[in-house]
């Protein structure tokens, strides 16, 4: 078992809309049970400390490239896996795409 952080994604997913808003993905920003989250406005945030105040809050994180993320839909036992994979450029989201994986029909 490894380390992963967790992901909120507030913007719309790929053949879902808002269905899927604010759920929890796993993704490996840091692999360090970190956490971050995907505004609507396409940004990137990561709950932390700041310099050296001892107080954590959100952090805007001026990510590049390509993100993927993934976690399950639906009940336990009658879940369905989901695998996203976000494109960044100047720190706001471009685009997601959802990824085909070998349990898609």
């Amino acid at each position: 078992m490894g380390n992963f952080d967790e992901l909120y994604c507030r913007m719309e997913l790929p053949g879902f809309g808002t269905k899927l808003s604010g759920s929890e993905f796993q993704t490996g920003i840091r692999n360090s049970f970190s956490n971050y989250e995907i505004r609507n406005d396409g940004t990137l945030w990561e709950f932390g400390f700041d310099g050296y105040e001892s107080v954590s809050k959100w952090i805007k994180i001026p990510f590049e490239g390509r993100l993927s993320f993934c976690g399950y839909e639906g009940d336990i036992g009658r879940s369905k896996f989901l695998n996203f994979e976000a494109r960044f450029e100047n720190g706001v989201v471009k685009e997601i795409v959802k990824i085909k994986d070998i349990w898609d029909e």
